[in-house]
């Protein structure tokens, strides 16, 4: 296991498929991207914009980890747009009510297929149809977790 270093500079465990990942990715401890137009699309969709949201987004949206046009596609996109194109607000406002917690679309993984969520606490989801995975508990830990197969079955 390697270190990951969030924003914030708190350390926490992370793999080296993760880190590998990030890094061929081009992302870098502290990085920053504007987030107007992510706001925008999710409040546009009816989700609640918040801090921790935005500090999120400003650090890995736009990322694309894997392989973009690779035999299996790629592993992670962090993408609001196009995670809130490919699911239903009402299929999100379904998994919120069986998690009883708030949930914000912020990127797609498994070809797309995965549509992967937000709480306002900073935990991750993911779910496609009927199904609904823990992908952890910051984004570190989600990007891991879905780098190796890991999400924690809910539904």
């Amino acid at each position: 296991m390697g270190k990951g270093r969030v924003s914030d500079g708190t350390v926490t465990d992370f793999s080296d498929a993760g880190q590998r990942l990030l890094s061929l990715a081009s992302w870098a401890a502290g990085r920053r991207v504007p987030t107007d137009r992510y706001e925008s699309v999710l409040v546009e969709d009816g989700y609640r914009w918040f801090d921790l949201l935005e500090t999120f987004l400003s650090e890995f949206g736009g990322l694309v980890l894997g392989e973009r046009f690779g035999p299996f596609g790629d592993i992670l996109t962090i993408d609001p747009e196009l995670a809130t194109s490919g699911i239903y607000r009402e299929r999100v406002e379904e998994y919120e009510e069986f998690l009883a917690v708030e949930l914000v679309p912020v990127g797609v993984a498994a070809r797309g297929h995965l549509c992967v969520m937000m709480s306002p606490a900073g935990s991750f989801y993911g779910g496609f149809d009927d199904f609904l995975c823990y992908l952890g508990d910051n984004a570190f830990e989600m990007i891991r977790r879905i780098a190796t197969n890991e999400g924690e079955v809910l539904r």
